[in-house]
């Protein structure tokens, strides 16, 4: 299978709200082979937020790469979806896959990302155009806490803008989302790559608003 992206940032934070550090990357091979290695910079910054923090579960930090791909993709498995449920069809829907796609484990993680109600691991793909035709994927807002949006504003189809913050102190290639020229947040941490050197080609649009009084999400439909 061709992947529209060739690396996934396996990305950590120390708890919901807190902002994302990649604290290691997937490389996936032209074969659908994967290796990890360990982002040494992005360890310190987790370890500094959280001083147990000791990386991914069942892989030893090392400076070099891990390209055991059998051990890899049996590991990330654990993280992907159950597509025996009986609302597979609305799950798939909802993240843009058919079922093509969806047999393939190195796709479904990158497409639904792995999240886990158990800990604080996502898996990001960094997209990229494969193609003359138009692809697209599902990503979820950083940021609600800090802007303080009142999503329940908004309903899905609604067009958003985007802007590039490039004197953002925390992350250059920031790309803040708004509505009607009102900050909802941002596009997080790896999918925001898709957006380097890129002004226009690139088309947001609420896919769908669970507003938790607790933990509220907004899911946005990113079309490149």
């Amino acid at each position: 299978m061709k992947y529209p992206f060739r690396k996934i940032s396996v990305m950590w934070r120390s708890s919901r709200g807190e902002s994302r550090v990649s604290i290691g990357h997937i490389t996936v091979s032209g074969n659908g082979n994967i290796s990890f290695l360990y982002d040494k910079e992005g360890l310190q910054e987790a370890k500094r937020k959280s001083p147990e923090f000791s990386g991914y579960p069942g892989i030893p930090f090392s400076e070099s790469p891990i390209e055991d791909s059998d051990y890899l993709k049996s590991l990330f498995a654990l993280r992907l979806i159950n597509l025996e449920r009986e609302d597979r069809k609305e799950l798939l829907d909802f993240w843009l896959l058919d079922d093509n796609l969806a047999s393939d484990p190195i796709m479904l993680l990158a497409m639904t990302q792995g999240m886990s109600m158990s800990d604080m691991f996502e898996f990001v793909p960094s997209f990229q155009r494969e193609s003359k035709n138009k692809q697209a994927f599902i990503t979820d807002i950083a940021g609600l806490t800090i802007t303080k949006y009142d999503i329940s504003a908004l309903k899905s189809g609604d067009r958003l803008q985007f802007e590039k913050q490039p004197d953002n102190i925390k992350d250059p290639f920031a790309i803040i989302v708004l509505y009607d020229g009102n900050p909802i947040g941002w596009i997080k941490r790896g999918h925001n790559y898709l957006f380097k050197g890129r002004k226009n080609g690139i088309k947001l649009t609420v896919h769908k608003v669970v507003n938790n009084a607790v933990y509220p999400k907004l899911y946005v439909k990113v079309v490149y």
